[in-house]
């Protein structure tokens, strides 16, 4: 058996002996007809598979191989990648490894810096996604350079600039860096004066630039310079816009941070006094109250747009936030109001008996939100209806609501208490609540102060003040 099996072995020996030498010449004819100098590289792939099964070592391969394989390394796919770099090590082509690995690096970055707008995308998805309770993601390294932002398009720029803006999204991030933010800035002037930007992003853009935190920052100036940028092409597009659109600009315009642009803003505050209330009640509510918070307007838009809530029954659909908004609102328009009647000796007072119209149906409707408000909103209310009282306006707040409002708040407290999970922040707003009802019910002007408010306020206030105390230690 084993006399039998020694020559069959020593055969096969012998006859991968030859095979080998048959490889070896092939390869020679291989190198011989400069087969490296091809143009895709799965051919020179094919050839460094088999020397690598074969196992044939051949001198000078690195020299024939490293030029063209080096060349064609950008060009690779994955897979072709991966391959020439087993290869490679397997035939000691380490100048190929080196170029191999070297080309990744380049191309990759390449790759990133020619496309900014992919870059920006992706960082957005990690934008949309990021949320308080959830797990933070690892956020993919960013290679943008001031260069590369410059090539954003107009979609793209306005994302980066969105994440710019927030607080909470990667602060020591590269991207928020000075050359970066003011190349940013820059390439939305471009877009915004020779792009096509719809209404509602420079509408978007002017409230981001209003912030006071990116205003009084070192951007100040770029940020004047896109105002400016908005405001112009605001003005090129402000024969198409509508009533709702001039409303939505009106608050914006308003503002301290930068030069009032007076020839726009005349121009917007005159197609509001001359539309008719036909056009008004085409606008949407909230619209209608965004615009009714702009301190600007004179007493007949104000009555003009309060007119049109009370008359389409507008106020009943209105939500705790919004009641309380307009409450706010209104009140503060009582105050104006007081002001400009006294400046025209009297001459004008109807405005009043408009706004108390519109007081009367927003009484009945927070007298249905009120258990939806939390503590801060109630005492921001009763502090609006303490306002109303003291005014010359002839309306009275209905008992029912203001009693409402103080055992709402009461309520609101005592559930905070039982929670097991306390922050110090909503203490500290607490004990805010805590003083400003005291303040209110002190001064007698909307409820008598009973013995058992003043025993309720101590008790809530010295609960809150242990809770503070454990919150800190």
């Amino acid at each position: 058996m084993l006399v039998r099996t020694l020559p069959l072995s020593s055969g096969e020996a012998f006859q991968a002996g030859a095979d080998r030498l048959l490889v070896g010449r092939y390869h020679n004819a291989i190198i011989q007809k400069h087969y490296w100098n091809c143009s895709s590289p799965s051919q020179a792939l094919a050839a460094l598979t088999v020397l690598t099964r074969s196992g044939t070592m051949l001198d000078g391969l690195d020299k024939a191989a490293s030029y063209a394989l080096c060349s064609m390394a950008p060009a690779m796919t994955r897979g072709e990648r991966a391959l020439l770099l087993e290869c490679s090590k397997s035939l000691r082509l380490t100048s190929v490894t080196n170029c191999l690995v070297n080309s990744v690096k380049e191309r990759a970055n390449i790759l990133a810096d020619e496309d900014p707008n992919a870059i920006v995308f992706a960082l957005y998805s990690e934008f949309v996604d990021d949320h308080p309770m959830r797990m933070p993601h690892k956020v993919p390294p960013i290679v943008l350079s001031a260069d590369s932002v410059r090539r954003l398009e107009a979609t793209s720029a306005f994302m980066l600039f969105e994440m710019l803006v927030s607080t909470s999204f990667s602060p020591s991030a590269y991207w928020r860096s000075e050359p970066i933010v003011t190349s940013l800035l820059a390439t939305m002037r471009h877009h915004i004066l020779h792009g096509v930007v719809s209404f509602k992003a420079l509408w978007w853009v002017v409230g981001n630039l209003n912030d006071a935190r990116l205003c009084a920052s070192r951007f100040a100036l770029d940020c004047a310079h896109l105002f400016r940028a908005c405001v112009k092409r605001l003005d090129e597009v402000f024969p198409r816009l509508s009533i709702s659109d001039c409303l939505l600009m009106l608050p914006l315009l308003d503002t301290s941070f930068f030069d009032k642009p007076f020839i726009l803003y005349s121009r917007v505050i005159s197609r509001i006094a001359s539309c008719s209330e036909r056009e008004l009640r085409a606008v949407p509510t909230h619209v209608l109250l965004y615009g009714l918070r702009c301190n600007c307007l004179n007493l007949n838009i104000s009555r003009k747009l309060c007119h049109v809530l009370q008359s389409d029954a507008r106020v009943y659909s209105l939500d705790d936030e919004e009641s309380l908004s307009l409450l706010c609102v209104l009140t503060s328009k009582l105050v104006s109001t007081a002001v400009a009647i006294e400046g025209t000796n009297g001459r004008d007072e109807s405005i009043y008996n408009d706004i108390g119209h519109l007081l009367d149906l927003l009484f009945a409707q927070l007298l249905i939100n009120v258990g939806y408000m939390g503590a801060l909103e109630c005492v921001r209310a009763m502090e609006c209806f303490e306002v109303i009282t003291i005014s010359n306006i002839s309306i009275s707040v209905p008992f029912d609501l203001l009693d409402r409002l103080r055992r709402r708040i009461y309520s609101c407290i005592r559930l905070d208490l039982r929670r097991s999970v306390a922050k110090v922040e909503a203490t500290k707003s607490l004990l805010e609540v805590i003083h400003r009802l005291e303040g209110l019910l002190g001064r007698c002007v909307l409820l008598p102060f009973m013995e058992r408010d003043a025993a309720t306020l101590t008790e809530l206030h010295s609960e809150l003040e242990k809770r503070l105390t454990l919150t800190k230690k």
